[in-house]
């Protein structure tokens, strides 16, 4: 994940800078180095060279720690430096040096400044990293899993080793798991929450996980272990999990912690339960357990919002005020996408004799929309264009009612057979009117913010909106906010929260776990 940063650092006297060749920008410093601390040496051993940054002359100083080392000789010969140039053979080893990996190098050298240039850029240095710490852009060496060094090439160039911190982030829902490494901007891996398991052989006790079982069509019997957003099959949540880790993130996960975002259902009891299977089963170096629509604020930069999540099987209103859930207000109902492919399917079932799951998906995702009158569009068929979908066999098969009536359960559930669940804009309502505070109220109506795959659905935002201002006055009109990426919003708020320093003591680390059990989960969730 790319980031731009400028950190000020007043000049120190009686030093001499060598003039800026080059403005050195960060556009890789959380993507090559999330986490990063500077720690000067004052001996002149030789030291572990991967990357290299220069303090020119100004007071905003760029960092890049993305430089070569041919960039880094460039610019100490065209300041007539004495410092020795690295040959090919260093250069060759530093450009394969794989992204979070020690590179040893003991022919390299580096000169150390003397006296008072040495104190001056020691202040520097000390002066620099303290911006950093500040910013927030690194954080301090007890949260990172790795150890670096530094020290001052000449006269302005400080050299890095950097290790990259190691978690994996791992948001399991009732339809899809999402998971990749802490630092990365979506993630990297997302699956089927599904087990199979063979037809034909009642006695197998092979399992296919996500895709693999997927592949495999009408010769498995599948199984959801999250049901609604609740685990109702451990066994199988821990194949999930294992299937994950192991396959497709390629990880030993007792080299790695774990960030895990949790449903707002889920209790006290299911944390332990997960918390016992991280460290039992899988034992993991540390684990991070955060709320999900905290999780999902902080990825838009948000600390107070109403947190509407639309899942795959139930959909959230969280009221999130100044970082805190108020939990008392929190308002959920058991529909999702799921519901809206269940119906597609049906209705498409007069036209085609048979519709597969994953192809209805796919017509929803392509064709679907939320109207912003129901009963309007439904009268005049002009409202609605009729959209062509090519499926998989090459044939094409026509939609009109059938791309807004789907989506609309979400605002009338009784649509569904039996169905008394509340709509999406009730829930919303509800957790509004349950809190007392006037000022919180209004700040949340501002700053409702969708997420969840079913949020991407065109006009789901414009009707939310308009339900919710149906009986409202003019000074107390609701705001639906729709940011980019939402549907990955839980896996990218715990992507970068967990990297941060003032979310270190949430970790539970192998040690607090042998001595405290499962229940000292309660003490860092947040």
């Amino acid at each position: 994940m790319g980031c731009s940063a400028s950190v000020d650092v007043k000049k120190p006297e009686n030093v001499k800078f060598q003039p800026e060749t080059n403005k050195l920008e960060t556009e890789k410093i959380i993507h090559d180095v999330k986490d990063l601390e500077v720690i000067y040496k004052q001996d002149s051993e030789k030291i572990n060279q991967v990357k290299s940054f220069a303090v020119p002359e100004h007071e905003n100083v760029n960092v890049d720690i993305t430089n070569t080392a041919e960039q880094t000789n460039k610019i100490n010969q065209d300041n007539g430096s004495n410092l020795p140039n690295l040959n090919n053979k260093h250069k060759d080893k530093q450009e394969k040096a794989p992204r979070g990996n020690l590179v040893k190098d003991e022919n390299i050298d580096t000169l150390q400044p003397q006296g008072e240039e040495q104190i001056a850029l020691d202040k520097a240095l000390r002066e620099l990293r303290q911006s950093l710490f500040t910013s927030g852009i690194v954080p301090t060496h007890d949260q990172t899993d790795f150890t670096l060094h530094s020290t001052i090439v000449g006269n302005s160039t400080i050299t890095i080793d950097a290790g990259c911190f190691k978690a994996a982030v791992v948001d399991a829902g009732t339809g899809f798991c999402k998971a990749g490494l802490t630092g990365d901007d979506i993630p990297s891996v997302v699956i089927p929450t599904l087990v199979g398991r063979l037809r034909d052989n009642a006695t197998s006790v092979e399992t296919f996980i996500g895709k693999d079982a997927k592949l495999r069509g009408n010769s498995l019997k599948y199984s959801n272990p999250i049901n609604r957003g609740i685990v109702e099959n451990w066994d199988d949540m821990e194949r999930v999990y294992d299937h994950i880790l192991h396959m497709d993130l390629n990880l030993e996960p007792n080299e790695y912690g774990v960030v895990i975002p949790e449903s707002p259902l889920s209790d006290r009891k299911r944390r332990e339960k997960l918390t016992e299977m991280m460290f039992e089963k899988f034992d993991v170096k540390k684990l991070y357990l955060g709320s999900s629509p905290s999780l999902a604020l902080h990825a838009f930069g948000h600390s107070t919002g109403l947190l509407v999540s639309l899942g795959h099987g139930v959909c959230h209103a969280v009221p999130v005020v100044q970082g805190n859930i108020i939990e008392h207000a929190v308002r959920t109902t058991k529909i999702g996408n799921k519901d809206v492919i269940d119906k597609l399917q049906r209705i498409m079932t007069t036209k085609l004799s048979s519709i597969d799951e994953d192809i209805a998906r796919a017509m929803v995702e392509k064709t679907n929309y939320v109207c912003k009158d129901y009963d309007e569009t439904k009268r005049d068929e002009k409202l609605c264009e009729q959209k062509s979908y090519t499926l998989p066999n090459g044939k094409s098969v026509n939609l009109r009612n059938e791309r807004y009536e789907c989506p609309e359960i979400f605002f009338k559930p009784q649509m569904i057979p039996g169905c008394t669940e509340s709509s999406l804009s009730d829930i919303c309502l509800s957790s509004l009117h349950s809190i007392e505070d006037q000022q919180s109220i209004s700040a949340l109506r501002q700053n409702i913010i969708l997420t969840g795959g079913s949020s991407l659905l065109p006009g789901i935002g414009e009707r939310l909106r308009m339900e919710l201002n149906k009986n409202e006055n003019a000074n107390d009109r609701a705001n639906v906010l729709l940011l980019p990426k939402r549907q990955y919003a839980e896996w990218r708020g715990a992507s970068t929260l967990v990297s941060m320093n003032s979310s270190k003591h949430r970790w539970v680390s192998r040690e607090l776990y042998d001595e405290h059990g499962e229940t000292i989960i309660h003490r860092k969730y947040v």
